[in-house]
């Protein structure tokens, strides 16, 4: 599983750092509780966070995608998006101040481990007042 943040180049520094850091969440609070793989199972290729890119020329913006991920019966994707959405709308919160409007958009995207069918689970592209 591969969780990744886009937003500008000149998003803030703290904002990237935390948008870096959230394994250890991620783990516990979606992959955990929507996925039923348990904390502690997934070694460092299977579940990943990879780095911020930084996006050139846009005005304030937050894409996170969530890819790498096997539909299975019992796995709530509904709901993962859901509490990815609040954890990563949480961050721009706390760290993204005074810049008027924000864009951001969740997306998960999920696949038959054969490789035969996808899914797009996507959030409304919302505007946050930063």
């Amino acid at each position: 599983m591969k969780f990744k943040a886009v937003t500008i180049k000149d998003a803030p520094l703290k904002l990237k750092l935390a948008l870096d850091q959230l394994r250890s969440r991620l783990e516990k609070e979606v992959v955990a509780k929507f996925f039923g793989v348990p904390v502690g199972t997934m070694g460092p290729a299977e579940m990943y966070v990879q780095e911020t890119d930084p996006a050139v020329g846009q005005e304030p913006f937050v894409s996170y995608n969530a890819s790498s991920i096997t539909i299975k019966e019992g796995r709530d994707f509904d709901g993962a998006l859901q509490a990815l959405k609040d954890i990563v709308y949480g961050l721009i919160r706390e760290h993204w101040k005074g810049v008027g409007k924000i864009q951001v958009m969740v997306v998960i995207h999920a696949s038959s481990a054969e490789g035969e069918r996808s899914r797009l689970y996507e959030s409304v592209a919302d505007l946050l007042i930063g």
